[in-house]
């Protein structure tokens, strides 16, 4: 019942971008989608649009997680992600 912490390839390119154009450096800034949908929710479906048995999951409640948390890399380097939900980019 965790969330996942994704970035589409596109917005780490984009981010890598920024980062050399506003020549920031040395200093530790995230990359990550601005949603963190459910881990099951999320490998489901993408493995239903690849033709792919679903994984299965264990129905246990998980307290230890951890969320990253993007808004450095949007105000840092002014960037707006192209890609904030990461389920859009598996329908």
């Amino acid at each position: 019942m965790a969330p996942v912490n994704l970035i589409h390839r596109d917005d780490c390119i984009g981010l890598i971008q920024a980062i050399l154009h506003k020549n920031i450096w040395g200093e530790i800034i995230n990359g990550c989608a601005d949603k963190h949908p459910l881990r099951e929710k999320f490998y489901r479906l993408a493995s239903k649009n690849l033709g792919l048995t679903p994984p299965e999951f264990k129905n246990t409640a998980t307290t230890a997680y951890k969320k990253v948390c993007n808004e450095k890399s949007k105000q840092y380097l002014e960037y707006s992600y192209k890609f904030p939900d990461p389920m859009q980019c598996i329908r």
